[in-house]
């Protein structure tokens, strides 16, 4: 009989998993169009640039809200389904529920943030009912294809499997991709929220020229937080999924997501007037970074694996 430890552990695991499922499934998508000729980054930062200042909706860029919401959340769901055949390829027993919890788990963790937050509650209270039919959605293709996926992962397991150590790397990345994605967005909620409030309280005192200004160590407060948060997750997670305490495993990964991270800036060159990213300075970004993040993880993996009880195999 499985302990409720295990799978409140698997469920942890599954949350991250399907998390890196899912940036997984949106950077291919994107890479995709750019590649394709489809979309070009010049033309993603004018729409970001449009919305931001002009306020525009998604129709105004060639999308109905139905088609938008429908597009999310079969990305959504194609990353749960990747996340959830992982995470019953990775785990020692047989792991259904678990992934389609870890779904809702993700889309609900947003939700609480957005709920908690004033400024969260002023979006909710302009948009309607598009933010509930969009987290119903996803919820749904979430909890379906992460069904799936799950399924199909216990039908390509082997009769004996055993994580080595590039396993459990390739385990690691998808795990570290989650923890980053889920650490952006919602310490990316939170930096919204902050700006949001400043810009409430100018309109409120009727002063709406004034220039919304936050300080250079306050956004890399932000980003740090992220990052670190996302180091340990992935390196807790690591472990978590691992017969035997190793920190190797989460720091690779880790340092492979990390250093990883600056690359996409080198279609830059295709943005006019965007300033220009010069290569060797890119790469000792992403050594110094991935190194890091890498040294964070591992420290955080190895601890874990003198308070939890280790994973082994049935």
């Amino acid at each position: 009989m499985l302990s409720m430890a295990m799978r409140l552990r698997w469920i942890v695991i599954s949350y991250f998993m399907i998390g890196g499922g899912v940036a997984l499934a949106l950077g291919t998508l994107a890479f995709a169009w750019v590649q394709t000729g489809s979309i070009s980054p010049a033309t993603i930062i004018e729409i970001l640039t449009r919305a931001a200042h002009d306020g525009i909706e998604p129709r105004d860029v060639g999308f109905s809200f139905i088609n938008l919401e429908l597009a999310l959340a079969l990305v959504y769901g194609s990353g749960a389904a990747l996340g959830g055949f992982f995470t019953a390829r990775a785990s020692p027993h047989r792991s259904l529920v678990e992934p389609a919890i870890g779904a809702v788990l993700v889309v609900g963790s947003f939700l609480a943030v957005i709920y908690s937050t004033p400024m969260g509650k002023i979006l909710i209270s302009f948009s309607g009912d598009h933010l509930e039919r969009l987290a119903s959605l996803l919820a749904a293709s979430g909890i379906v294809l992460g069904l799936v996926g799950a399924a199909l992962g216990e039908l390509a397991s082997p009769q004996s499997p055993r994580l080595g150590i590039l396993r459990r790397t390739g385990i690691g990345i998808l795990i570290a991709l989650g923890a980053l994605w889920t650490s952006t967005i919602l310490f990316g909620l939170v930096f919204a929220n902050e700006v949001g409030e400043k810009a409430l309280a100018n309109w409120t005192n009727s002063d709406a020229s004034t220039v919304i200004v936050v300080s250079n160590g306050r956004i890399l407060s932000f980003v740090m937080g992220a990052a670190i948060s996302a180091a340990v997750a992935a390196g807790i997670c690591s472990q978590l999924c691992s017969s035997v305490r190793s920190a190797w495993p989460a720091t690779i990964s880790v340092f492979v997501v990390f250093a990883a991270l600056p690359l996409p800036l080198l279609y830059v060159h295709q943005v006019p007037h965007f300033p220009q990213v010069q290569m060797d300075h890119l790469l000792v970004l992403s050594a110094i970074g991935g190194g890091s993040a890498g040294i964070v993880a591992g420290a955080a993996a190895w601890l874990t694996g003198f308070f939890v009880p280790r994973n082994h195999r049935s």
